[in-house]
């Protein structure tokens, strides 16, 4: 196989040539196989041809293109005077050896250095007066800013006095709303206890309506029980006089049978002679029917006194029930009187109780009234209480311009107290004076001296040329295509017609020059180099490298009117696959697209070569040290 690693430095023409011979070569190819394809398809006879085959394989592959440099000093410096004037002293001739930092010429800068006094004089007074007039702006703000945070400021005081009278007229207007929501609340109750006054007043006049009634009807059951007791008494009365009429007939019969039987026993008169009685046989019944009936007489008696005392008792209770009907009679007739009383105040109570009620839901309509009052007295309270609101964010508004205007004042007067214009004229100034003194920038020996004691200096015109040969380096010019190839560090190679010497690039521009093309310097690394100043070399650098991409060799690559394609082997014939292709050097070219590392690239060129074309490969072992 065929290494991919190596790097092949061809100069450009060299690389023009091959792409010219290339292009030609293949529109010639491509003729001829248009030829033979046309030959294939009309069918005349063709042998096969022998052919090598190629695999694509993957590696590094670089341009190398070739510029034009100068070599140059890489301490050189020329120095030109940075202000006009006359040359007072010059220090250093050419050939001298300086350091550098050492002085080599003066310029008179006495007229700038008079301006720069002045200036510098009216500067200080003008910083001394702007600190001042900040010192003052800030203390201004200082101030209004303890005002406004300790609460000092006036309107936002102001303010707040009225949110808080706000608030207070509020929270009196709330409480007068809920003394009036009371009232209306007592007078409500007033009234329904006022109703339940009439209510009890009138139940109470119902009840000695109710007690008249029963007082009249207990009077006339107690007259009843007059008349009724006055009734029993009389009947007790008729009753004793019967039982003492019964005692006295008793006591009569009692005596004339005392007296009978007194005259039959004691004095022996009997209405019939006892002799008679005696003769009759019937003496003995005669004597016990007289003690029978004087026994009977005794009896009556005692059994008349019972009665008659029987009789007096009942008289006598009949009596005391005609004493107790009176009192009862004569307390119904109090209680009737009473009651009769009661009705006359109850009457009263109800119509005071009416009158209450009427009292009461005039004061529920006052206490209604004075709610609405206090209802609208609130809400003008919480209006004036937004309107505090609203002027305390006003004054807040207000305040806080106000604090900005100072802010602004206070940045103003920052702002002039800032002279970087005129501090940066008077650095200008200073810095002027110091270009009136030109020292050396670097070390090294002076080739070049321009200026003479008392000739005019200018900016415009060279005064000193100093070189330092200790180091040297190579500048060249590269163009936009070549510039994302190279890199900081980079080795190039260096021909000055003789010897080959190596740089390292150390500085790339960023901007294009008049040209359109970049300047590269790099650093001459050979320790033992022998190239002079401002001669022109070889510059030698890879302008264009790709790696681990795919390669193919460059002769295996035909073009058909610019457009590149390689042949295959694909069932033993020849196939056409048109490819897409990247940088080359003088044996590969890179192939981005259109073929694989398992194809078989024909490497073998041939007149008779076209699509389609049977082919025969040569033997592997010639193939594969072909490639090798």
């Amino acid at each position: 196989m065929f290494s991919m690693n190596k790097r092949i430095k061809i100069a450009v023409p060299c690389i023009a040539l091959l792409l010219a011979a290339s292009i030609l070569a293949g529109v010639a190819l491509g003729d001829t196989d248009t030829e033979a394809e046309a030959q294939s398809v009309n069918g005349s006879a063709a042998s096969e041809i022998l052919v090598d085959t190629a695999t694509p394989a993957t590696g590094n592959i670089s341009v190398v293109s070739e510029y034009i440099g100068i070599i140059e000093a890489s301490g050189q410096a020329t120095v030109f005077p940075k202000a006009t004037g006359e040359v007072l002293f010059v220090h250093f001739n050419v050939g001298d050896t300086v350091s550098a930092g050492d002085i080599l010429f003066e310029i008179d800068s006495s007229a700038l250095q008079s301006a720069f006094s002045q200036s510098q004089t009216a500067l200080s007074l003008a910083q001394s007066r702007a600190d001042q007039n900040l010192s003052a702006a800030i203390n201004n703000l200082d101030n209004f800013n303890y005002n406004v945070e300790h609460g000092h400021d006036m309107t936002i005081k102001n303010a707040l006095n009225a949110i808080d009278n706000a608030y207070a007229a509020l929270n009196n207007a709330l409480i007068a709303r809920d003394n009036a929501g009371l009232s209306v609340e007592g007078a409500l109750i007033a009234n329904d206890n006022a109703a339940n006054s009439v209510s009890s007043a009138e139940i109470a006049g119902n009840n000695v309506n109710n007690s008249i009634n029963s007082a009249e009807i207990a009077a006339g059951n107690a007259e009843l029980s007059v008349q009724s007791a006055l009734g029993a008494q009389n009947n007790a009365r008729i009753a004793l006089e019967a039982a003492e009429n019964r005692l006295n007939s008793a006591n009569a019969a009692l005596r004339i049978a005392r007296r009978q039987l007194n005259d039959f026993v004691d004095d022996g008169i009997y209405p019939i002679s006892m002799l008679q009685l005696q003769a009759a046989g019937v003496e003995e019944q005669v004597e016990e029917q007289l003690r029978d009936a004087r026994l009977h007489a005794l009896l009556a008696a005692e059994a008349a006194e019972l009665g008659v005392e029987q009789a007096r008792n009942a008289y006598e209770l009949a009596t005391v029930g005609v004493e107790q009907a009176k009192n009862a009679a004569g307390l119904s007739e109090i209680n009737l009187e009473q009651a009769k009383s009661a009705a006359g105040s109850t009457d009263l109570g109800v119509r005071q109780a009416q009158n209450a009620v009427s009292s009461t839901e005039l004061t529920i309509e006052q206490a209604r009234n004075g709610a609405a009052l206090t209802e609208l007295s609130v809400e003008q309270a919480e209006l004036n209480l937004k309107k505090a609101y609203e002027a305390y964010e006003t004054a807040l508004v207000m305040v806080s311009q106000q604090q900005g205007n100072v802010a602004m004042q206070v940045e103003q007067a920052r702002i002039n107290t800032n002279f970087g214009d005129q501090q940066i004229a008077l650095a200008r100034m200073e810095n002027d004076l110091n270009n009136f003194i030109v020292t050396a920038p670097i070390s090294g020996v002076i080739e070049r001296r321009n200026v003479e004691p008392f000739n005019i200096a200018t900016p415009q015109a060279p005064a000193f040329i100093i070189s330092d040969n200790n180091g040297m380096s190579v500048s060249f010019k590269i163009p936009r295509s070549s510039y994302a190839h190279i890199n900081l560090g980079d080795t190039v190679t260096l021909n000055d017609g003789f010897s080959d010497y190596t740089a390292a690039v150390t500085e790339m521009s960023a901007t294009v020059d008049a040209g359109g093309l970049f300047t590269v310097k790099a650093g001459i690394t050979d320790p033992g180099a022998t190239l002079f100043v401002g001669a022109s070399v070889k510059v030698l650098a890879e302008s264009q490298k790709a790696e681990n991409t795919v390669l193919v060799p460059i002769n295996a690559v035909y073009y058909d009117n610019g457009a590149p394609y390689v042949y295959i082997v694909e069932n033993s014939c020849a196939k056409k696959v048109y490819i897409e292709t990247g940088i080359f050097d003088s044996q590969h070219i890179q192939v981005l697209s259109g073929v694989s590392a398992a194809d078989r690239i024909i490497s073998t060129w041939s007149a008779r070569l076209a699509d389609g074309t049977a082919v025969t490969l040569i033997s592997g072992a010639d193939e594969e040290s072909e490639n090798e």
